[in-house]
């Protein structure tokens, strides 16, 4: 168990969402998973119009929380 601010999580995992070859497997892959928090990009979550409600709604229909990072922070910065 991992508790974060009174909030008790059932994994220790957490998993980034970036760089999946599409928004499917992204979801996919978060589900194999069994993580509970989810790392997005500060970048990534500013996002607005279709591709950023689209994300969101993918991130929401998996009931896990989200952990923001900057974006220098993210795994996709560090190619």
């Amino acid at each position: 168990m991992l508790n974060f601010y009174g909030k008790t999580f059932t994994s220790r995992l957490l998993i980034g969402s970036a760089l999946y070859p599409s928004p499917a497997i992204m979801q996919a892959a978060i589900r194999a998973s069994g993580a509970n928090i989810v790392t997005v990009s500060l970048r990534r979550e500013s996002a607005g119009g279709k591709t950023g409600d689209a994300f969101w709604s993918l991130i929401r229909e998996l009931d896990v929380t989200v952990l923001r990072t900057p974006p220098a922070a993210a795994a996709c910065a560090r190619r």
